[in-house]
C-alpha cells in the first residue's frame, strides 16, 4: 500500500469526508488525494460512509459513487454535483376540499 503525497483536504465538503473516513477507518490524518481502500475500506465501509454523509449532508450518492471517486477529492466532486442536480423535495400539506366529497361519510 503507497499512500499519496500529503495535501490537506479542502475547506467544507471534502473536510467532512476526511473527517468521515478517519471515524470510520481510524486513520488520523486523511488527505485529498488518500484512496478509500488503499487506508483499509471495503464494500461495508463504504455502505457505512455514503449512509452518513447522507445523514450530515442530505446527499443521495449510490453506493458505486465510492468505487469510482475512491478519494476525498473526487468523492467530493461526486456530492456537489449531486447536490445541484437534484433540488430538496418540499412536501406541501393542503387543506382538504370537503365541498367535494360530499354525501361520503366518514369512517
Amino acid at each position: 500500500m503507497t499512500r499519496a503525497l500529503y495535501a490537506a483536504p479542502r475547506p467544507g465538503t471534502e473536510q467532512l469526508l476526511a473527517s468521515l473516513w478517519s471515524e470510520l477507518l481510524r486513520v488520523d490524518r486523511i488527505g485529498r488525494d488518500d484512496n478509500f481502500f488503499d487506508l483499509g475500506g471495503h464494500s461495508l465501509h463504504a455502505a457505512t460512509l455514503i449512509a452518513r454523509l447522507r445523514a450530515r449532508t442530505g446527499a443521495d450518492l449510490p453506493l458505486l459513487a465510492v468505487f469510482s471517486g475512491p478519494t476525498v477529492a473526487e468523492l467530493a466532486e461526486q456530492v456537489a454535483a449531486s447536490q445541484q442536480q437534484a433540488p430538496p423535495v418540499r412536501a406541501s400539506i393542503r387543506s382538504l376540499d370537503r365541498s367535494r366529497y360530499r354525501g361520503t361519510s366518514r369512517l
